[in-house]
């Protein structure tokens, strides 16, 4: 009887290490922050560096993983300001028509 729990023991022991294991995470994938429907003439800050206008429609920037400090101008106006959090494989969508304006 011991020998039997103890081979039982082995066995289990010995199918955890085989198990397969799943990344959910696409670490691969640069992730990106997508601006849609900014006002014509609007300047986009990345961090501070103004990486230049965006377009009236999807404008999509790839970007490294991390914190980031977005402003978006327009007229010499601050229009959106954000520190944001991306992770690799994802992108993080800014609408500004479903923000409310100042």
């Amino acid at each position: 009887m011991l020998r039997v729990l103890a081979l039982t023991m082995c066995l289990v022991l010995a199918a955890c290490g085989s198990m397969p294991k799943h990344y959910n995470t696409r670490g691969t994938d640069t992730p990106e922050i997508s601006i849609m429907n900014a006002p014509e003439g609007s300047t986009l800050l990345l961090d501070g560096q103004n990486i230049g206008a965006v377009t009236a429609e999807r404008h999509i920037i790839p970007v490294a993983k991390g914190s980031h400090d977005i402003s978006i101008m327009n007229a010499g106006s601050v229009i959106y300001e954000r520190t944001i959090f991306i992770e690799n494989g994802t992108r993080k969508e800014i609408d500004l028509s479903t923000i409310p304006t100042k």
